[in-house]
């Protein structure tokens, strides 16, 4: 005869049968034994898991059959749930471990269901003082980040911005900080209290938030939390005048199409004037825009995302009155015979020059017909290579700012030249007296040579004058 028993163990471990017939006392049976196994948690400190974290929350289980047959889930509140991870026991220094990783979840906790090798799933248990109870995990996970009211979440180099979290498992005693290169040092990281943080950035960039649980090892990255850290550096040029339309290019790093740019008269950021940008990269937005009065400008930035301005101390917009050219460099230059000897550098100094200047050299007005150079510029200064090979006195300077009219500088230009020689030869072994007209001799002497570049010098004497005026050197030429 046999018989079917529905046996529900709330035991554990070597187990020994016993029956009885009818109302007789019950008789052990030493050979009808089972072996009734259980694993459960107890003593352990892991009692969290971080949404994200790469790595494992090690859970040591206790009991008795624990192998690595046996796999375990993830679920909320029910073994009949779908698994939000699962994973087999691992065995560690003779250990056994189920090794906890989560990627997302719903809820505040989860807890863990055990599955011996061809059983069911069972909540895991946690025994603590004699008791049992489901073994809960609390789970941690950031929800969301966000600049204060009126702010969005990208920032400004060394301007300090506050910042809120959301989610599980936040709170006092938690530490946040920002990373471009992922969350393995978390020197400077900053206090969370009562969900806010205020974080200063010293370098461009796009960071990850890093966040700190109290009570964990080590940082966990959220790399959907992406800040974007922009810097106005300069502005080109610092000088404009006023009434001008001046094209202005506000100098930085990781700046968006989205982006405002402008200005401010007082330093204010209620008095921002934001302008049309007809250029813009990551590194430069152009901007157009016509002051109407002399004055320091202070530009101002309203980050994409942000309804706050940020006005950006230290780099300043500076109106003048009008273009002026402080000082010319190189107005005193000889005229040759020799091409690139007639090719001089000419300077020309002033806060207001910019690159599309250009420059021409007259002898009487700006309206006469005369070649026209564009500018080289350079830190409140331009350049041009002209070239002056004729022979006059002097020519007056005309200088174009921008898109302006020419107009005739004070200062000038003055060539020095040979109109005649008088005689055109020397006589072997004498003594010549060679006489010569021109302007700025006097300045000069005068070298023989057998060669247009005068490599070659054969004498070299000095410029005098007699007693007529006449400009003259003696020169010998022996050694032909």
């Amino acid at each position: 005869m046999t018989g079917d028993a529905l046996v529900f163990f709330s035991e554990y471990g070597n187990l020994n049968a016993c029956f009885r017939f009818g109302g007789s006392p019950y008789v052990a049976r030493p050979k009808i034994n089972v072996v009734v196994n259980y694993a459960y948690v107890s003593g352990i400190l892991a009692h969290t898991v971080v949404i994200g974290d790469s790595e494992s929350k090690m859970i040591p289980m206790s009991g008795v059959g624990v192998s690595e047959l046996d796999v375990f889930k993830v679920v909320y509140d029910s073994c009949s749930e779908s698994a939000l991870v699962e994973g087999s026991i691992e065995s560690i220094v003779d250990k056994m471990y189920a090794l906890v990783k989560l990627t997302a979840s719903t809820k505040a906790a989860v807890h863990i269901c055990y599955k011996f090798d061809r059983s069911e799933y069972y909540m895991l248990n946690e025994l603590e003082n004699n008791e049992e109870s489901a073994y809960t995990m609390e789970v941690r996970d950031i929800h969301t980040l966000a600049g204060a009211a009126g702010y969005g979440t990208s920032a400004l180099v060394s301007v300090a911005k506050d910042y809120f979290v959301t989610g599980f498992g936040i709170a006092n005693g938690d530490s946040a900080f920002f990373r471009m290169d992922g969350c393995a040092n978390s020197e400077g990281a900053i206090p969370v209290s009562n969900n806010k943080f205020v974080a200063t950035f010293n370098a461009v960039g796009n960071y990850s938030l890093c966040y700190f649980f109290n009570g964990e090892q080590h940082a966990v990255e959220f790399p959907e939390f992406n800040i974007r850290v922009a810097q106005v550096s300069e502005i080109e040029p610092p000088y404009v005048a006023k009434d001008d339309v001046n094209t202005i290019t506000i100098v930085g790093d990781y700046f968006l199409e989205t982006d405002e740019f402008g200005f401010s008269a007082t330093g204010n950021a209620a008095d921002c004037t934001f302008l049309p940008i007809t250029s813009a990269t990551a590194q430069a937005v152009t901007v157009s825009h016509s002051f109407l009065e002399v004055g320091e400008y202070t530009v101002c930035i309203r980050l994409d995302g942000n309804d706050h301005v940020d006005v950006i101390t230290g780099v300043f917009q500076t109106v003048v009155a009008d273009h002026v050219i402080d000082s010319v460099d190189g107005t005193l230059f000889p005229v040759t015979t020799v091409s690139e000897y007639d090719t001089h550098l000419v300077k020309f100094y002033g806060y207001t020059v910019s690159a599309v200047d250009q420059v021409k050299f007259v002898k009487t007005d700006c309206a006469e017909e005369a070649t026209i150079y564009n500018v080289e510029k350079h830190e409140f200064m331009t350049t041009v290579e002209a070239v002056l090979s004729e022979k006059v006195d002097t020519l007056h300077i005309c200088y174009k700012f921008g898109s302006r009219n020419f107009v005739m500088l004070n200062q000038t230009v003055s060539l020095l030249y040979v109109d005649s020689v008088t005689p055109s030869y020397v006589i072997s072994e004498i003594d010549t007296t060679i006489y010569f007209t021109g302007h700025g001799l006097e300045y000069g002497s005068v070298l023989l040579s057998t060669d247009d570049a005068c490599e070659d010098r054969v004498d070299r004497q000095s410029v005098d004058i007699d007693a007529k005026g006449r400009f003259f050197a003696e020169v010998n030429g022996g050694r032909y």
